[in-house]
């Protein structure tokens, strides 16, 4: 194991605890999630696309009693004091729901919809932080492998 990756190993172990979260809270909080390099690169394929698109519209529909939903877990490491998180596991649900966001922000346009609903703020709440810069203005700054795609 390289050195850089101990680290990390050893900072999860030292500070491992679970909570459940909002989704969509927890992205619009973090002001940014990096993939490390040593991650695989994105290899969702349709099936499991589809499978998180349904698990969405099922949470989402309103004649459902029990709107609450287990999307799977989210393992990060803290990166540093800037509330940004290094991803260790979650990473290709998290790419895939900022892919769908994206494509709601496409079809939606320049238009709203809904009041509070449109492209822009879509993007402002869980793609873009307003105040970055560079690199720093993704929330999903993804693996140099996919990064090159």
């Amino acid at each position: 194991m390289n050195a850089r990756r101990q680290r990390l190993h050893t900072r999860l172990e030292t500070h491992l605890r679970a909570e459940a979260e909002r989704l969509l809270r927890f992205i619009r909080a973090t002001p940014q999630f990096e993939i490390p390099t040593y991650q695989r690169g994105y290899s969702w394929n349709e099936k499991q696309c589809e499978q998180l698109w349904k698990d969405i519209v099922r949470a989402g529909d309103d004649s459902n009693p029990d709107r609450n939903h287990f999307f799977g877990s989210i393992i990060y490491i803290e990166k540093g004091n800037s509330g940004s998180h290094y991803v260790i596991d979650g990473q290709q649900r998290l790419a895939t729901i900022a892919l769908i966001i994206e494509a709601i922000a496409r079809a939606v346009g320049q238009s709203e919809p809904e009041e509070g609903f449109s492209a822009t703020k879509l993007r402002s709440r869980y793609l873009i932080d307003p105040a970055g810069i560079g690199e720093a203005a993704h929330k999903l700054l993804l693996s140099q492998t996919d990064r090159k795609r």
